[in-house]
């Protein structure tokens, strides 16, 4: 009996001996969040007439809290919840060094939301810039690239109204669907396939009120999508503005929601309004007799949002004309996209390259090293197939209540 008391009492010796080790245990190199100065953007710009970058950081501030008390302050007061610093240095991480020297707290990039480029940059090359947060095992691939009109750095300090936190209004900007938002991933993938260029969300200054002028001394808050950088072998060519962007993706089958305003066909001045919900796009590359035609198809539905016309949205003979200003309201803008990327850019930015590689792939063998000078050549055509499903809650224009009782 007391044999087995013995044995009972040693393995609970060892037990607890067990947990009070593991307790002692942790990670060598752990940093509590109280170490960390929390990077939520970045902005890289190159210093003119030197060999060096200035890198530009949103730190989240110690305390700051996304959730605003009464008045919309920062727990109810009016202290900025970031803090905005930079610093220049041959590379990025020489960059970073220097930052360290100003910052109580270490650099991290883990929760970075987005990378802009300045312009300049962009145009003599981004490959070098690319390998600081392709390398590390902080920078998160899925963080957002973008480049901007002018400089990072600016985009960097613009205030925004409706967030708290500036990074996350960019964030959220490129979530909406609204603009074409593009990841470090999928930049990379596009610059290293061969003959493909690669895109980024184009940014710029702007008034929350278009149009308006600042008052002296100020300057825009607000970040506006206004476009797509296009690249060719990792260097900025040119920029497709917002109609362009639009014919983009479409051809890409990027279009989740958006709205396409078409002539009244029954009256000259009036508009009408489509709000767009669904949309397909397949791209069917075809050889005949050694010669490639690019074919695009094009499904969408969209909801009637407005109408300024005497248009009968209840006549299937109506909406059956609205199905066709729309189908050609598209098709108009894709053949924007593609005369800047084929005759001004003469970059195959709409990934044809790899339709046909995967459909073709023994004469893709023979095109791919040629791309870029036969992707200007390829003839492509667009088909849209544009169907309204829903006229919303009014069946008769307003146009004509308006009318009947004015005669």
């Amino acid at each position: 009996m007391s044999g087995g008391k013995s044995r009972l009492s040693k393995w609970l010796a060892i037990f607890l001996v067990s947990i009070l080790l593991l307790s002692q245990t942790g990670c060598w190199s752990f940093r509590g969040m109280k170490q960390l100065a929390i990077v939520m953007g970045v902005g890289i710009d190159k210093v003119p007439g030197t060999d060096e970058i200035e890198v530009t950081v949103q730190i989240v501030k110690p305390g700051a809290t996304f959730v605003g008390q009464e008045g919309g302050g920062l727990g109810g007061s009016e202290t900025k919840p970031v803090w905005v610093a930079s610093a220049r240095g041959r590379t990025i991480s020489e960059a970073q060094r220097r930052l360290n020297l100003k910052s109580s707290r270490e650099i991290y990039w883990a929760h970075c939301i987005f990378l802009v480029l300045g312009e300049e940059l962009a145009r003599q090359g981004v490959d070098d810039v690319l390998d600081f947060f392709l390398r590390g095992p902080q920078p998160r691939e899925f963080m957002w690239i973008m480049v901007a009109r002018g400089t990072a750095k600016q985009i960097l300090t613009a205030e925004p109204e409706l967030e708290k936190i500036p990074a996350q209004a960019i964030g959220f900007l490129t979530r909406s669907k609204a603009g074409h938002a593009v990841m470090l991933k999928d930049f990379v993938k596009q610059v290293v396939t061969p003959g493909a260029g690669a895109t980024a969300s184009l940014l710029e200054l702007t008034t929350a009120i278009e149009g308006e002028d600042q008052e002296d001394g100020q300057k825009p808050k607000e970040v506006k999508m206004v476009g797509v950088a296009v690249f060719r072998q990792a260097k900025l060519v040119g920029f497709l503005d917002e109609t362009e962007t639009r014919g983009l993706m479409w051809l890409q089958g990027e279009v989740v929601r958006g709205v396409v305003t078409i002539p009244s066909p029954e009256k000259k001045e009036g508009r009408i309004s489509i709000n767009i919900y669904r949309s397909r796009t397949k791209v069917i590359p075809e050889i005949h007799d050694g010669m490639l035609k690019i074919k695009v198809e094009i499904d969408t539905e969209g909801d009637l949002a407005e109408e300024q016309g005497p248009d009968d949205a209840s006549q299937p003979a109506v909406i059956e004309e609205i199905n066709q200003y729309m189908a050609s309201q598209i098709e108009e803008r894709c053949q924007l996209a593609l005369q800047k990327a084929q005759t001004d850019l003469q970059t195959d930015v709409f990934g044809f390259g790899e339709a046909v590689h995967r459909r073709y792939p023994q004469e893709w063998k023979l095109l791919k090293n040629r791309w870029e000078d036969e992707f200007p050549k390829v003839p492509v055509e667009v088909t849209v197939n544009a169907q309204i499903r829903r006229t919303g809650l009014m069946t008769k224009p307003i146009f004509k209540k308006i009318q009947s009782l004015k005669s």
